[in-house]
């Protein structure tokens, strides 16, 4: 398999890039509930990845009101943020 663990395909898009987000107790609990429930419901995103990915784009398009296209054309403008490595 591509992470070389057996019976399990990467689902990471070739360019992701690897951040760290910190979350209290209460919002841990809260993404492993989410996770749960999308494995429960047969979902096909249920790694932390999927979940976090998929909660960003719902808060950029329903909240911000920004669609994924109006993102690439700032992305062409505006050069992608480098993160500093992990301490």
């Amino acid at each position: 398999m591509a992470d070389g663990k057996p019976g399990r395909k990467n689902t990471l898009a070739k360019n992701a890039e690897k951040v760290h987000p910190s979350l209290t107790p209460e919002e841990g609990y809260a993404l492993d509930t989410i996770r749960r429930r999308r494995k429960d419901r047969g979902h096909s995103r249920c790694d932390v990845s999927q979940v976090i990915a998929d909660a960003i784009w719902l808060l950029l398009t329903e909240v911000e009101g920004i669609t994924r296209e109006q993102l690439r054309e700032m992305l062409k403008r505006k050069p992608v943020r480098e993160y500093p490595p992990p301490e």
